[in-house]
């Protein structure tokens, strides 16, 4: 998320706030910002390594309050009369509040502004009547109730409509009414920032699920006990804008109609609260899979071959934490290891040894095969109307990784390629999702009955 204009002002450390510097912090291209500064905020100019400092604070000339958090120098320049300017890069921006150190930024709620949300809550709080008879238009907005969800050991997660009402004009030629759709958190004790982090990653993972694409914050704001105003003696939290470009930012976004998503809001609405907090609760274990997953859908550049081995590995994973997936336990198959190990012939090159131990080292666990079969089976009845061919099915799927990974040639005849990859890639895609929306509590039949509508914008 760019900064929405230049910050030109004064600048310091929160250990050396006598020493300030001028200089501009501006967005650049990819989403990301750069402080330019005249000068240095080291004592001695130098020579052999870049700058990096946790916190930088700001002034800008308008009198706005800019902290600068885990900030990195990216150029440094010296001229031969030591006079130094540099560009300085931060991970994240916080507008209207000064933090003294990385512990003092916590926030008590914070609140994005996710893309493709507004649609697939589609929550709105517009009445319009027309009355071409009586010539008149009647448009109202009332904000519509907040839509609450507990998540335990975290605090509250609020969907909130927002509205920007008309202003009145001494000649009124318009009026316009926006309303946004925003994912509030409230925790039940303020929260550092890289928690807060985590906590939206997650909630974007689960909206990319439902949205069946990408879902990136466009905005953001918090409020902190660590920036208060007193007016008549009451004690406020202004908001604190912030910016940052998260990992797995997009380039752009096209919007995405509701009927296109996997599942919208309305479908849900009784069980929302119930899908989200499990969502949250499974992260924790989930969280490889969920990364493995959503990492094809935040990466639209992927090679398909790559985009393939990650669903392989997002549903491998998912066996192995939720199904477990041994032959035997480790203890048991410790004397057969070494059994093997010490079978190995004297002649066998070292680093022949060492591949050999690392395969075997992991005998006791289950094939790519076999996790597939177990995971397919689980979800039989959902999948079988879009993957007839289950034996097919694994098997294609086997000897495509086999050969991407290891390059048998004696595979090749046997692989999946162009459209033929594309589309078992996207089969693959769906028995992730069955995984997904079943662990969280989705029925068979609703999961089903989703795959049905959605398997019209797939090519299956």
């Amino acid at each position: 998320m760019k900064i929405p204009s230049d910050y030109r002002g004064v600048w310091w450390l929160p250990s050396n706030p006598e020493k300030r510097i001028t200089g501009t912090l501006r967005p650049i291209d990819d989403g990301d910002c750069v402080l330019d500064v005249l000068g240095s905020f080291q004592d001695q100019p130098a020579f052999n390594h870049l700058f990096q400092s946790e916190i930088i604070l700001g002034h800008s000339e308008n009198g706005t309050k800019l902290t600068l958090y885990k900030c990195f120098e990216s150029s440094c320049n010296i001229n031969s009369s030591g006079f130094q300017s540099s560009k300085l890069e931060p991970r994240a921006v916080f507008v209207g509040g000064h933090f003294a150190s990385p512990a003092e930024v916590t926030f008590r709620s914070v609140s994005i502004h996710y893309s493709h949300v507004d649609e697939w809550a589609n929550i709105s709080g517009f009445k319009i009547n027309s009355d071409w008879n009586s010539r008149t238009v009647t448009v109202s907005h009332s904000i519509p109730e907040s839509v609450e969800v507990t998540i335990p050991d975290l605090g509250t997660v609020f969907i909130d409509v927002r509205p920007t009402w008309p202003a009145l004009c001494a000649v009124q030629k318009e009026a316009t009414i926006v309303q946004k759709t925003y994912v509030r958190i409230q925790p039940k004790e303020p929260l550092q920032i890289e928690s807060f982090f985590e906590v939206m990653h997650r909630i974007e993972q689960f909206l990319s699920l439902a949205v069946s694409d990408a879902v990136c914050p466009l905005q953001m704001s918090g409020l902190s006990d660590r920036v208060t105003e007193t007016y008549n003696g009451k004690v406020t939290y202004p908001g604190i804008e912030f910016y940052y470009k998260p990992a797995n930012a997009l380039e752009r976004q096209t919007s995405i109609p509701p009927h296109k998503m996997l599942f919208i809001h309305k479908e849900v609405a009784d069980k929302f609260p119930e899908y989200l907090a499990t969502w949250m609760a499974k992260a924790e274990t989930l969280g490889p899979v969920f990364d493995l997953y959503f990492g094809t859908l935040y990466n639209p550049r992927m090679y398909l071959d790559q985009r393939f081995l990650s669903i392989i590995h997002a549903i491998e994973a998912f066996h192995s934490r939720t199904y477990g997936g041994l032959w035997m336990l480790k203890q048991d198959y410790e004397p057969i290891y070494n059994t093997l190990v010490n079978s190995i012939p004297d002649g066998v090159s070292q680093d022949h040894r060492r591949s050999l131990d690392a395969r075997l080292k992991y005998g006791n666990e289950f094939s790519l095969r076999k996790r597939l079969k177990e995971t397919f089976d689980t979800w039989k009845d959902i999948l079988q109307d879009f993957i007839p061919k289950e034996n097919e099915f694994i098997e294609h799927v086997v000897d495509t990784r086999n050969y991407l990974t290891h390059h048998d040639e004696s595979l090749k005849t046997r692989v999946a390629e162009g459209e033929d990859l594309y589309r078992l890639t996207e089969k693959l895609r769906l028995l992730a999702e069955a995984c997904l929306l079943g662990t969280i509590g989705f029925q068979a039949d609703t999961i089903k009955a989703l795959f049905k509508r959605h398997a019209q914008w797939r090519i299956l």
